[in-house]
């Protein structure tokens, strides 16, 4: 009877407990908070750590950038011999975990190719790289497990899994500079180029300073064999965007029609404290903020951004002081457009 006794308290106890204690689970709408912070947290460029043993196989980590609209830059570089930079570009989706009494952590990052999401359902790799194991830590830094997947072209060991460290690049436009809907919030984004005009001395200038001029440019370092011949599989350019973010990053990628055919990367800062003009350098070229390009914001909208830039100094050789201008028109990469019609580049 005793033990009847104490076994009918300890149940009573039992159940008084659960009913009157905290849930251990967290609430669908503490849920949704904790994933956005946890979304927040993984946002921004980070910077891998050399010290870390980032290489797997011949390409190594150098900084991974989870921008907006769930999209991601990935630069790697190739120690094959050749030096090379790769960069990919593409969506990325967050995996969460199961939650617990106060945090829903981040199970894993899917990076896919450009174009791949949405699917039906989620695989358990990405195409391009998954990382697993994510822990951020009190100084901002953070530590993951990578594996890259077959999209990485056979640049990096896809059988192996390493641990990798990295830290978060500062932000150089954080939400206090720029309220929503202010025109340096409407800057940070991806957008696409739809117009380029030049004129030297106030006199336009047709093709060399033009959007196409651009387009031909790429075409015929690519195109152009050095006996001048056009090679006749080649792929041309028709298209060009760049994706502006809060992280200083400067990233433009070159297309024909929606197929990526080449990137290239610069770094922007603020050049006054009114937010109406900016500095970029490319530093894979040897630049630095000395040589800086100043590029000045016209006028930027929600969907469209107009720039300029003006070159001083005796450029056509002839002794007198010349002025170059040249202006950008930009409109959001998501809204409807119509490629350029551009001729080829010819010898």
């Amino acid at each position: 009877m005793k033990k009847i006794g104490l076994l009918f308290i300890a149940l009573i106890f039992s159940c008084s407990k659960n009913e009157s204690g905290m849930d251990p689970h967290l609430t669908a709408e503490e849920t949704i908070a904790v994933q956005a912070e946890n979304e927040k947290k993984l946002a921004g460029k980070w910077s891998f750590n050399p010290s870390a043993g980032r290489s797997l196989a011949t390409c190594q980590i150098r900084s991974l950038e989870f921008t907006d609209n769930n999209t991601y830059i990935l630069k790697l570089n190739i120690t094959d011999g050749s030096s090379n930079v790769m960069y990919y570009q593409g969506d990325y989706h967050i995996v969460f975990g199961e939650a617990t009494a106060d945090d829903v952590p981040i199970e894993k990052v899917l990076l896919f190719n450009q174009g791949v999401l949405p699917l039906a359902s989620i695989p358990e790799a990405g195409t391009i790289a998954t990382f697993t194991n994510i822990v951020f830590d009190t100084q901002g830094g953070i530590t993951v497990t990578f594996k890259a997947e077959s999209g990485t072209d056979g640049y990096c060991d896809t059988t192996t899994a390493q641990q990798l460290e990295a830290d978060k690049e500062p932000e150089i436009m954080t939400e206090t500079q720029a309220p929503e809907g202010s025109n340096q919030a409407l800057f940070i984004n991806n957008w696409r180029f739809t117009e380029v005009s030049s004129s030297l001395n106030g006199v336009s200038e047709n093709t060399e300073g033009s959007l196409c001029g651009w387009i031909n440019e790429f075409n015929y370092e690519n195109c152009v064999d050095e006996t001048e011949e056009i090679d006749p599989n080649c792929v041309f350019v028709n298209d060009i965007t760049v994706v502006i973010t809060s992280y200083g990053t400067w990233f433009f990628t070159f297309y024909s029609n929606s197929n990526a055919l080449g990137f290239q990367e610069g770094q922007w800062r603020w050049a006054n404290g009114d937010f109406t003009a900016f500095e970029v350098i490319d530093e894979e070229d040897g630049e630095n903020w000395t040589g800086a390009q100043l590029i000045n914001i016209v006028s930027v909208s929600g969907g469209s951004l107009l720039l300029s830039s003006t070159e001083t100094g005796d450029l056509d050789g002839d002794g007198a002081p010349d002025e170059i201008l040249q202006e950008y028109t930009l409109q959001i990469e998501s809204a409807a457009f119509s490629y350029p019609t551009c001729s080829l580049p010819t010898n």
